[in-house]
């Protein structure tokens, strides 16, 4: 004689009761006109459009950031001593500035911690961030902050956020193209940041 089957009863996770005895939220409406959101989209648009001309010439733009860097610097202490106003290229730059480390600048953040300025960099350097390395001497690290890093730093996140709202709005229609751009976007994600890295005080060191 045959035994009927049992239907199997499983219980519930409690994950699941929970889920279901919560309320269901409402999306609330944004407090401004669409036109706003055109506007942030035409702007990501924009600004992606920069990135990808940058892209077709790396060398380029990374030769007109060293010349920024160099024409801010080139009345310092540190570039009187290596002639940044004779630099007119990377190839000026490699034969006159030597690899360094952080020994090598130390001497110089000890003094504009001290409040001295027109050291690697003409302005007065408020912040310093503690690294938790140490350098060869055992001394802690101090790495300077500028005002005109911060503001550098500050517009790379703005840009990176134009380029991910460009980058939904590729998504939310066909998802065509959505790769280019995604790769696109994280390769000049990390040049941006590169970039507002080499604005760095200790930047004179830098190979590009």
């Amino acid at each position: 004689m045959m035994q009927s089957e049992q239907p199997s009863v499983s219980a519930a996770r409690p994950q699941q009761v929970a889920a279901a005895s919560e309320p269901v939220r409402t999306l609330k409406k944004t407090i401004y006109p669409s036109v706003v959101g055109k506007g942030f989209l035409l702007l990501a648009r924009s600004q992606t459009r920069r990135w990808d001309e940058a892209l077709s010439r790396v060398r380029f733009e990374q030769e007109r950031v060293l010349e920024q860097i160099i024409r801010h610097a080139e009345k310092t202490e540190y570039g009187r001593a290596h002639d940044f106003a004779g630099i007119r290229n990377y190839r000026d730059f490699a034969a006159r500035v030597p690899v360094g480390d952080y020994d090598s600048f130390s001497p110089f953040i000890d003094r504009m911690r001290k409040g001295e300025k027109n050291l690697l960099v003409p302005e007065f350097v408020r912040w310093f961030g503690n690294s938790s390395g140490t350098s060869s001497g055992g001394k802690q690290k101090f790495l300077p902050i500028t005002e005109r890093q911060v503001a550098i730093q500050r517009k790379a996140g703005t840009d990176a956020v134009q380029g991910r709202n460009h980058l939904f709005e590729l998504f939310s229609q066909t998802g065509r193209g959505a790769s280019h751009e995604y790769s696109s976007l994280k390769r000049d994600g990390s040049s941006t940041l590169h970039l507002a890295c080499l604005c760095d005080s200790t930047v004179p060191s830098a190979r590009i």
